[in-house]
């Protein structure tokens, strides 16, 4: 379902990719993991070097994908976080 809606949304952004890579993930029980607790399926994206306007798209997906109780992966993320997400 989140791919569904990440598709929907993708005329968005899809300019600004080289990649997008899904990769299923064994949950672990690492404190900053994405997979900590449960196995979830990554979703990684390589975009092209245009700061300002990857930092909008990351804005979309993060909003698209917000009902999917998704969470970031900390090595890669450089954006803003809403203040309850931590929680």
């Amino acid at each position: 379902m989140a791919l569904k809606v990440l598709n929907s949304v993708s005329p968005l952004f899809r300019d600004l990719l080289y990649i997008t890579e899904f990769r299923p993930v064994s949950g672990d029980y690492y404190p900053l993991s994405p997979a900590k607790g449960r196995h979830v399926m990554s979703i990684k994206f390589i975009w092209i070097k245009e700061f300002d306007k990857v930092m909008k798209a990351v804005e979309i997906i993060k909003v698209a994908l917000r009902p999917f109780n998704y969470r970031v992966g900390w090595g890669s993320y450089f954006g803003y976080l809403e203040r309850d997400y931590m929680q």
